[in-house]
């Protein structure tokens, strides 16, 4: 009489595993469009970044083949939770490399893994250390708090017109130099249209060299400060910006310093 009742909890078993294995790769086939979509945008405005793509490669395999693994091993409320959850934050790190330096992105992947491991923990019925990731998950979620003002003051930063700018101060770093200061509106919008091509690169681990410090004194709200100079290693023929420990390429920042600010320390 138990034969006919182990099997049917057999079969409901698989018919449940079934069930989770297709939720999982509908799902993965979402968020794989996303990286898809992703590399598209990155061919398209900064396709000579090899580094980088390398970089969000290894991310989108990585968040795309742990999600689906993730999924399979759910019950159906729960999947729909990790959905919720964890979409968002893959596509942020996935669109992430092709406009903010990896420092802005890197507490959402982290946020991702720390979002996965209390799901999988509290499948398990593993409640305790569910809760404990629960906590650590709070203080992730305020490095990314972080991570959404260092992407707001960028995006800022790159869309600024010479009209938005009331000056911009050059103060040097090394000695010998004095601080320069443009009010021109022709150097300003000259300057500020060259902000535009402020892009992300990958290795990301160099300061920037002989460099000035630049305030952008804005008509309306506080003023943006960053650091200024010459290309590193991997990008010697550009200029380099850097916001605390984020750097960011500018092909156009050189000349643009040259002739509206007379700074010539790193264009040839």
């Amino acid at each position: 009489m138990s034969e006919p009742q182990v099997n049917d909890h057999t079969d409901e078993k698989s018919a449940l595993k079934s069930e989770a294995d297709r939720f999982a790769l509908f799902a993965g086939r979402v968020v794989g469009t996303i990286a898809l979509s992703a590399f598209a945008v990155r061919f398209l405005t900064i396709p000579w970044d090899f580094g980088g793509c390398f970089f969000q490669v290894w991310m989108s395999m990585v968040g795309t083949a742990g999600f689906m693994a993730l999924l399979s091993r759910l019950k159906s409320m729960q999947r729909i939770l990790t959905c919720c959850l964890l979409i968002p934050c893959l596509a942020i790190c996935f669109f992430g490399p092709v406009y903010f330096a990896p420092q802005a992105f890197f507490p959402f992947f982290f946020l991702a893994a720390a979002i996965g491991a209390a799901l999988w923990l509290w499948s398990q019925s593993i409640n305790l250390a569910a809760i404990l990731m629960a906590l650590v998950l709070v203080l992730i979620g305020g490095c990314c708090g972080g991570s959404v003002k260092h992407m707001a003051l960028l995006s800022r930063f790159r869309s600024l017109t010479g009209s938005a700018l009331r000056e911009i101060r050059f103060k040097p770093v090394a000695e010998g130099n004095q601080t320069i200061m443009v009010g021109e509106p022709k150097a300003l919008a000259r300057i500020a249209a060259s902000l535009h091509s402020t892009s992300p690169y990958s290795p990301n681990h160099e300061s920037v060299g002989k460099s000035w410090e630049m305030i952008l004194v804005l008509a309306d709200g506080p003023p943006i400060r960053c650091w200024v100079g010459c290309g590193n290693r991997s990008h010697p023929d550009t200029g380099c910006i850097q916001f605390d420990s984020a750097v960011y390429q500018n092909p156009e920042l050189p000349r643009a310093l040259a002739e509206a600010a007379g700074i010539r320390d790193f264009y040839p």
